[in-house]
């Protein structure tokens, strides 16, 4: 199956619900294996938490999510540790009419690994639920680390390059 680079459309709704804050909250980045067996994109909802109403009427199921029917995740060892590395130093700027973050680059040391793609998420809980998908990132080609340092370059910081934009 496949990863669309996409902003979530369950991450949009529950922003304008109140239940995500770059400030307070806990963001984490998470790799896909390098075939992953559903398709990710717009319509990810959740790390693993699945058949829940997203604060507003809308429910997800578990086919919706990360670790839900198949276990996508990059397997646990090798230098990577499921549910992913901690996004550091997040920065919230506003450019004219354009919000943005940054965060700074994660990385997994002496890794072994081959990734397809990454899902950055709130690992804090909001509304009782804690997983929240926020973007889907494919790599568009398998990405390998052979017991070496596995980095993720975000995106210069703004309007137009940032990893997530609200215009």
């Amino acid at each position: 199956m496949g990863i669309t680079t996409a902003l979530c459309n369950s991450f949009k709704h529950e922003l304008l619900k109140g239940l995500h804050d770059f400030d307070t909250d806990t963001f984490k980045i998470a790799l896909f294996k390098a075939s992953p067996t559903d398709n990710y994109g717009e319509d990810t909802t959740n790390y693993s938490v699945g058949g829940y109403d997203n604060d507003g009427g809308t429910s997800y199921s578990v086919n919706t999510t990360m670790t839900g029917n198949n276990n996508d995740e990059h397997a646990n060892g090798n230098g990577y540790t499921t549910e992913g590395a901690t996004l550091l130093s997040a920065a919230v700027t506003l450019s004219s009419t354009t919000a943005h973050i940054d965060f700074a680059d994660p990385q997994w040391t002496s890794a072994t690994l081959d990734s397809l793609g990454c899902l950055i998420y709130n690992y804090s809980t909001k509304g009782s639920v804690a997983g929240r998908a926020v973007c889907v990132i494919s790599f568009t080609t398998v990405q390998s680390a052979d017991n070496g340092v596995f980095t993720i370059t975000m995106p210069t910081d703004g309007a137009s390059t940032s990893i997530i934009r609200v215009a």
